[in-house]
């Protein structure tokens, strides 16, 4: 395995943090939150990801 130093750590995370607010930010997420979908709340998203493993 490839030993990543703590700049390549940081370029992951950040690249990360840069796309999950591009897509909250986005039409698609506004529209979605417009029509208040409760299958996409936080709760609803953690207890789905936690069935998933």
């Amino acid at each position: 395995m490839p030993h990543l130093s703590p700049m390549n750590w940081l370029l992951a995370i950040s690249s990360f943090w840069v796309i999950i607010s591009i897509i909250m930010s986005s039409n698609w997420w506004s529209q979605t939150n417009s029509f208040s979908c409760p299958k996409l709340t936080a709760k609803n998203i953690s207890s789905m990801s936690w069935k998933w493993l």
